[in-house]
């Protein structure tokens, strides 16, 4: 499998307020980092659709090289730092008009599910080899638009081995959704740090998409309990809820210290 490396990239641009569509006019929230998926090109301005259904334009967009943010196997997905110069409502949500500070893209990966590595293929047999059992931890993470999007630290030697992140998928029983709506999954966020040397720490964005179960038939909540290791043989879990109400959460990058710094190794 191919590797990608990515250095650090140090955030520590002054956080921005503005007001949230789902939220009272006069609450406003930090909105340092956005989120979200690259429309597609219309010949105008780049515009990005947040997890809540937020858009915004960016005004510089030709300074912007497109290519390198289309490196996703699944849409072109993106963590950006923005100025915001304008807004105005269109119906329920808001739309920005901004201006790009650093933008990169945001790995975005299908769930790996646990019949595929159990199946005696050649490419199920060397994923169950790479997918890994190293430290990770779940600073935060949330369920919106189509996505699992989660906050992770895990270490690194600071020489730019990429490391193997995914989300592995219990799907030896066929999920049920019970009376009240509720589909419950299980699940692990899976690292292989390759050898890689324990000196320091890194924190990284990474996206899962998860719509097949959010649109399942009858489906209107889901509880997701993700396992992940914090030492030999241990391991904490963190639940994920997502309720098919049409509202949603403040978005997850509006919850980050602007100066904090990204690791983006992963594969």
């Amino acid at each position: 499998m191919k590797k990608i490396s990515w250095g650090v990239l140090a955030l520590s641009v002054m956080s921005l307020l503005i007001t949230s569509c789902k939220d009272n006019d006069n609450d406003q929230w930090s909105v340092s980092r956005i989120i979200g998926d690259i429309l597609p090109k219309d010949g105008g301005q780049m515009r990005i659709l947040l997890d809540d259904c937020d858009t915004v334009m960016i005004t510089n967009s030709d300074d912007i090289d497109r290519s390198k943010l289309e490196v996703n196997r699944l849409h072109p997905r993106v963590l950006a730092h923005v100025e915001v110069i304008s807004t105005k409502k269109t119906g329920d949500y808001n739309f920005y008009e901004a201006r790009n500070v650093i933008m990169d893209s945001l790995l975005t990966k299908l769930p790996v599910m646990q019949s595929f590595l159990d199946s005696d293929t050649p490419e199920g047999n060397d994923l169950n080899e790479e997918i890994g059992d190293d430290f990770i931890f779940i600073h935060d993470a949330q369920i919106d638009a189509r996505y699992l999007t989660v906050i992770y630290g895990i270490t690194h030697g600071g020489n730019g081995i990429s490391h193997f992140i995914n989300l592995l998928i219990d799907d030896t029983t066929e999920p049920i959704v019970n009376a009240n709506g509720v589909l419950e999954i299980k699940a692990e966020l899976k690292h292989n740090a390759f050898n890689d040397l324990n000196i320091q720490s890194g924190n990284g964005y990474v996206s899962f998409d998860i719509e097949k179960y959010m649109k399942m038939e009858g489906v209107k909540e889901i509880e997701m309990e993700v396992e992940f290791a914090v030492s030999n043989g241990n391991t904490n879990t963190k639940t994920i809820s997502w309720k098919n109400d049409n509202q949603t959460a403040k978005p997850l990058a509006s919850k980050m210290n602007a100066n904090m710094s990204i690791y983006k190794m992963a594969r």
